[in-house]
């Protein structure tokens, strides 16, 4: 069982309604996309933030961790929207390249926006389990396809994240952290090992799956 699992059945608030939960967390993902207002988004991530932790009494520390991976993509990809090619009165210049005011606002809209998105999809997922919030969106009548893709994509980000946090605890104990060289080169070597990982596990389930006479269906 995963991270997110054992929180999504542990936590004080997994006896709690699920539809009132998925309709909360769908609200503060959408309603302050479209209106697209950066106070609205600002307190809907305050209070996404504050009901898991002070309501469905989630570790900050853990919640923390789990934040860090998608943050990371997220600040990786404001690095183009900050940079910019031959600005025109720049901030700051580093050779041909920029950073412009208007670039600066459109990364810290964008970033403000993204983060919020991703708390309330973590709200979903860690205040209720998979089988019941998939429940929800059957009832909703969402295309039994979209969601078996959905049941999918999160087993496998699961997977993924278990395997990753496996090899990056090895790559420490061999001291893979010494110098940028030695870290880059074990990075790699990770990275092709996780991919290979990955792939037997999928087999493994395959496998699992034919063992239980698996018809195609996964049933909610």
């Amino acid at each position: 069982m995963s991270i997110i699992d054992r929180i999504s059945y542990y936590n004080a608030w997994s006896k709690k309604s699920p539809r009132a939960k998925v309709i909360l967390g769908l609200g503060a993902l959408f309603i302050p996309m479209i209106l697209d207002l950066a106070w609205l988004q600002f307190l809907v991530l305050l209070f996404l933030l504050g009901a898991m932790v002070f309501g469905a009494k989630i570790s900050p520390r853990v919640l923390s961790k789990l934040m860090v991976l998608p943050l990371g993509f997220l600040l990786l990809s404001m690095l183009t929207i900050v940079l910019s090619i031959g600005p025109q009165d720049p901030l700051l210049a580093l050779g041909p390249v920029g950073i412009t005011a208007q670039g600066m606002h459109m990364a810290a809209r964008l970033f403000l926006r993204s983060l919020t998105g991703i708390s309330a999809l973590y709200f979903i997922t860690l205040t209720t389990p998979v089988p019941q919030w998939l429940g929800v969106l059957k009832s909703w009548h969402l295309p039994v396809f979209l969601l078996e893709l959905m049941l999918l994509m999160y087993r496998f980000i699961a997977l993924f994240l278990k395997e990753l946090e496996e090899l990056m605890v090895a790559l420490k104990l061999r001291g893979g952290e010494n110098t940028v060289g030695i870290q880059l080169r074990a990075m790699a070597s990770a990275m092709g090992s996780l991919t290979q990982r990955v792939f037997q596990e999928y087999e493994s389930m395959e496998r699992q799956l034919e063992l239980k006479n698996f018809d195609g269906n996964f049933y909610f």
